[in-house]
């Protein structure tokens, strides 16, 4: 697996959430102005759980669902289980710990150091998940061929 190709789709999918929080954000204050005070100060906490819930929502349901989010669409990448997509409760679970794991610089570099020795991170072992690249290119039987003759010398 390309590790440069998950990365960047893990980027563009920041930028989306990023977005996307704003947009709930920006709408959630708007609302806010409207209602009397009383109901302001009570669903205030709401607004603090719309940064949590966003991004593991924004992560979760389209993994789930399909097995891509847009990051991983664009750059034709899919989260699969058995050779399909994951389900929304493996990958809330995925995408949580996946989260997490980000959340905290060592976890970075942990998952970095993971995805280059071994191909994979610990929060896909874990699920049972693994991401795959289709490219763009479909190799003929006689390529994929010549390609294991070459690997073998």
């Amino acid at each position: 697996m390309e590790i440069g190709l998950r990365i960047l789709a893990l980027m563009i999918d920041f930028i989306f959430c990023y977005f996307l929080s704003n947009l709930v954000t920006y709408s959630t204050g708007f609302v806010m102005q409207t209602v009397p005070d009383f109901f302001a100060v009570t669903f205030s906490p709401l607004l603090m759980g719309a940064f949590i819930l966003v991004p593991v929502v924004y992560f979760a349901i389209p993994t789930g669902l399909w097995g891509r989010t847009p990051g991983k669409f664009i750059l034709r990448l899919k989260v699969e289980y058995c050779g399909k997509p994951p389900g929304i409760m493996r990958a809330l679970g995925r995408e949580t710990l996946k989260l997490l794991s980000i959340a905290c610089p060592l976890g970075i570099l942990f998952n970095l150091c993971q995805i280059c020795y071994t191909g994979s991170v610990w929060y896909d072992d874990l699920c049972g998940t693994g991401v795959t690249h289709s490219p763009l290119v479909k190799l003929t039987q006689t390529q994929k061929n010549w390609r294991k003759i070459m690997k073998q010398k």
